[in-house]
């Protein structure tokens, strides 16, 4: 009978500071809704309820206004003029992305995506493969 009396009082007090719990989120203020994931109840990890130094934010990777100058590859085929103008692209993007992206108050440069305004196709004057494109520059900013 005492063990039994020492479980009644131990689930009494377990459940006191429950009841008694005012959560604003929670329908009648008993804070077991966000808990059990009720119907029409934030979440309990909702990070709506977190103070914002608690929130996480991501860093992404986005394109600026920035691009950069025309450039053409050149190759004996394709693959090889298509790689040649990513990596001129590519040099100036990371040359000249630094300072664009700090200066227009982004975190930092972070790549670049390739533009090409025509094809891979065959240049008689060079006797070689040539494609045309530019850069834009992408930069990190907070999510």
């Amino acid at each position: 009978m005492r063990r039994h009396a020492l479980l009644v009082v131990a689930t009494a007090l377990v459940a006191l500071p429950l009841a008694a719990a005012q959560d604003p989120f929670c329908p009648g203020g008993t804070g077991r809704a966000s808990i059990v994931g009720a119907r029409d109840s934030p979440s309990f990890f909702d990070p709506r309820l977190l103070e914002p130094q608690e929130k996480v934010c991501i860093f992404i990777c986005t394109e600026s206004e920035f691009s950069t100058g025309m450039h053409w590859g050149m190759g004996a085929n394709c693959t090889d003029s298509n790689n040649d103008l990513a990596n001129q692209v590519g040099t100036e993007a990371s040359s000249t992305g630094s300072g664009l992206c700090t200066g227009a108050g982004y975190i930092s440069y972070c790549g670049f995506r390739l533009v090409v305004t025509t094809g891979c196709h065959w240049d008689y004057e060079h006797s070689m493969y040539v494609t045309d494109g530019y850069g834009n520059i992408k930069c990190k900013d907070y999510c």
